[in-house]
C-alpha cells in the first residue's frame, strides 16, 4: 500500500536494519540483508521520501556486514534519500552566514580538503594526509567544519598548522547551518577539494552532497562510494583494487595511483618492546574492531580459531563505550566460547600499541578489514592472517602483506583458509618466528609500506581530474596515474 510505504521504509532502514547491530544470530544478519535488497529493487526506492541521518547511517553501516558492491545502497540512500533531505534545507531563508574572520583565509584558494577529523593521531589524518603535502606546499587550505561546542577542542594537523580553516554550525540548526556554509564556498569559486573522507557520523557527507568547488574527488578514508552526483573521483590504488575492476562499484571515476593508494604514519614507541619468548606455552592472539565490524561470522572465525587449541588467549580491542560493551557482552561471549576471550574497550592508542607488542598473532576483521592497526601489529613484527574479498574495504590486508613479500598463505580467500592459517601459526612457534625475522625492525616495516612518490603521484592525478573537470555519476572506465607518465585508462 503506498500509503504506508514511507513509513515501512523508515522502519526498515533504522529500527530493522540497524537492531540488533552488530552482534545477533545469523539468521537475523541475513534477514536484514535480504531487507535491504528488497528494498532496493522495490519501485518506491526509485522516488525515496527524504531520509533522515539515521537512514543515512544504515547506508554507512551496511559495508560493515558484506562484501558486495554498496553503490546501490550509496545511491539510493546518499544520493535520492540524502539528497531530498538536505533540498529541502538549501532554500531556507535563514542564514547563519559564516564570519569574515572564518572564510577570509579563503579567498583567493584554488585547492581545499574537507575533513572534519583532519587532526593529529585520527586514523583518517594519519593514512590520507601523506597524499596531500603536495596541495599544502602549493597553497591549499584544509577546511574543517564542526559543532559549535568543539570550538577549541582539537588542534589543526600539525603539517597543516597555518593553513587550517575551521568553520562552526550552530546546535540547533546543522543542517541549515552546512547548507548556508556551502552557498558561501561556492562564491569563492575554489577549483578542487578533496573530501578525504565521507560519511554521515559528521557533516562531510553534507559537504559531499554541495558542490563547492568545480571538481571534487574523495579517497580511502572510507573506501566505499559516495553514492553521489556531485562527487566526481574517487582516488584508490592499484594495489588494493581487483586486477579485472572496471571501476562500476564507483558512482565515480576510479583513478588508481601506483601502490596502496594510502600511507601512513610511525606508531608511537612503547616504552617497553616485546619480552615474551615466542615459543612462550600461551599463544596470545588480538585484533580491533570497530563496533560496527564485530558481526557474527568474523566472531565465529575468531572463535573457531581457539577451538581444538590448548593455552590460547584472544583480546580484542574496540571503541564500545562500556554502555555499548555491557549491551553486547551477553551475545559475543555466547559466540565466543572456546578459549580466552577478552574484550576491551577506549583504550588509548598508546596502551593499545604496547598490548600489541606482546602479541603472537593478529587476526584482520572482515569483511571490513583494517589499515592503520594492521600496520601497528606488523611494525612490531606481530603476523598478521587477513580473509580477501572483492571490493578495497575487504583488500587492505592481502595489499600490504604481498607489499611486504610475505608468505602468501596468510591471506585467505575464505572463512575455512582464514581459520586454517592462523591455526597454523598457533601450532608453530618456528613460523612465526620466520615471520618476525622476515619483517625486521618496526623501521624495515614502514620503509617497505612507504612510497616516497605519492604526494606526486596524487598531484598528477590532481592535475589531470582539474583538466578533465567534472564529471558527475561514473560511466567511464579506470584511470592509472604515475607521476612523470602519461594517464593510462585502464581496459575492461
Amino acid at each position: 500500500d503506498a500509503r504506508v510505504l514511507p513509513a515501512f521504509h523508515n522502519w526498515l532502514l533504522t529500527v530493522h536494519v540497524m537492531s540488533p547491530i552488530p552482534v545477533a544470530r545469523p539468521d537475523v544478519e541475513r534477514n536484514q540483508s535480504e531487507s535491504l535488497a528488497h528494498f532496493l529493487s522495490h519501485p518506491a526506492a526509485a522516488n525515496p521520501m527524504p531520509a533522515t541521518q539515521e537512514q543515512a547511517t544504515t547506508a554507512f553501516s551496511s559495508p560493515y556486514w558484506s562484501d558486495t558492491s554498496q553503490r546501490p545502497m550509496a545511491e539510493a540512500i546518499h544520493g535520492r534519500q540524502m539528497g531530498n533531505y538536505l533540498e529541502r534545507f538549501r532554500p531556507n531563508p535563514y542564514t547563519r552566514r559564516p564570519s569574515t574572520g572564518e572564510l577570509a583565509s579563503l579567498r583567493g584558494v584554488e585547492t581545499i580538503v574537507i575533513c572534519p577529523n583532519w587532526f593529529d593521531d585520527h586514523v583518517i589524518h594519519r593514512c590520507m594526509s601523506p597524499l596531500t603535502h603536495g596541495l599544502r606546499k602549493s597553497g591549499g587550505r584544509a577546511v574543517r567544519i564542526y559543532r559549535e561546542l568543539l570550538r577549541g577542542h582539537t588542534r589543526p594537523a600539525t603539517d597543516w598548522q597555518d593553513q587550517t580553516t575551521d568553520i562552526f554550525h550552530s546546535e540547533q540548526d546543522p543542517i541549515t547551518d552546512v547548507a548556508s556554509i556551502c552557498r558561501e564556498l561556492r562564491e569563492l569559486k575554489i577549483d578542487f577539494a578533496f573530501h578525504p573522507e565521507v560519511v554521515p557520523i559528521n557533516p562531510s557527507s553534507w559537504m559531499a552532497s554541495e558542490r563547492v568547488a568545480r571538481v571534487q574527488a574523495t579517497g580511502y578514508g572510507f573506501p566505499v562510494t559516495t553514492g553521489l552526483g556531485t562527487m566526481d573521483y574517487f582516488v584508490g590504488g592499484r594495489m588494493v583494487e581487483p586486477e579485472s575492476t572496471t571501476g562500476a562499484d564507483y558512482t565515480e571515476r576510479l583513478v588508481l595511483l601506483p601502490g596502496l593508494g594510502v600511507s601512513t604514519t610511525p606508531p608511537p614507541i612503547p616504552e617497553v618492546l616485546r619480552t615474551r619468548p615466542v615459543d612462550d606455552d600461551q599463544v596470545r592472539i588480538c585484533a580491533t574492531a570497530s563496533k560496527a565490524k564485530l558481526g557474527t561470522e568474523m566472531l565465529a572465525a575468531w572463535n573457531a580459531v581457539q577451538e581444538g587449541e590448548v593455552k590460547t588467549s584472544l583480546t580484542f580491542f574496540s571503541n564500545m563505550s562500556p554502555s555499548e560493551a555491557a549491551h553486547r557482552s551477553g551475545a559475543i561471549g555466547r559466540l565466543l566460547c572456546h578459549g580466552e576471550a577478552e574484550l576491551i574497550c577506549g583504550i588509548p592508542r598508546n596502551d593499545l600499541v604496547a598490548s600489541m607488542v606482546d602479541a603472537d598473532l593478529y587476526l584482520d576483521s572482515f569483511p571490513f578489514g583494517g589499515f592503520n592497526s594492521l600496520v601497528e601489529a606488523l611494525v612490531f613484527g606481530v603476523p598478521v592472517v587477513t580473509l580477501e574479498g572483492q571490493q578495497a574495504r575487504s583488500r587492505f590486508g592481502a595489499a600490504i602483506l604481498r607489499k611486504l613479500g610475505l608468505p602468501s598463505f596468510l591471506i585467505a580467500h575464505s572463512y575455512q583458509e582464514y581459520v586454517a592459517a592462523a591455526k597454523r601459526l598457533i601450532r608453530d612457534a618456528g613460523l612465526r618466528q620466520g615471520i618476525r625475522d622476515q619483517l625486521g625492525s618496526p623501521e624495515q616495516v614502514l620503509q617497505g609500506l612507504a612510497d616516497p612518490d605519492m604526494s606526486a603521484h596524487f598531484d598528477a592525478a590532481v592535475t589531470w581530474m582539474r583538466d578533465q573537470g567534472p564529471k558527475g555519476r561514473n560511466d567511464l572506465p579506470p584511470v592509472y596515474i604515475e607521476a612523470g607518465e602519461t594517464p593510462r585508462v585502464l581496459s575492461v
